[in-house]
């Protein structure tokens, strides 16, 4: 099974894949990720991360614009300048 036809397949059942801190997480309904998934999710892992994950800021500019989007989804209102830039 193809990355790109298991993530069709984990969206088509309404599972949603993440990638937190280098961890692949899940959020689905109960009983949508069934045994047969879990394996071809644990056998994809590497690529699936790789996949995910976003790549890192290019810019001093968008470094700080995803800083306050990830403060803002925390529930922060940081304001201030950062001192470096990273995940």
């Amino acid at each position: 099974m193809t990355v790109a036809f298991l993530l069709t397949e984990l969206r088509s059942r309404g599972i949603e894949l993440l990638v937190d801190r280098g961890t692949l997480r899940y959020r689905c309904p109960e009983g949508a990720l069934t045994h047969e998934l879990r394996q071809a999710v644990a056998t994809n892992r590497a690529e699936l991360l790789r996949t995910l994950t976003p790549p890192p800021p290019t810019s001093p500019i968008e470094c700080r614009e995803r800083h306050h989007r990830r403060s803002a989804a925390a529930g922060y209102d940081d304001r201030r300048p950062l001192a470096r830039c990273g995940p």
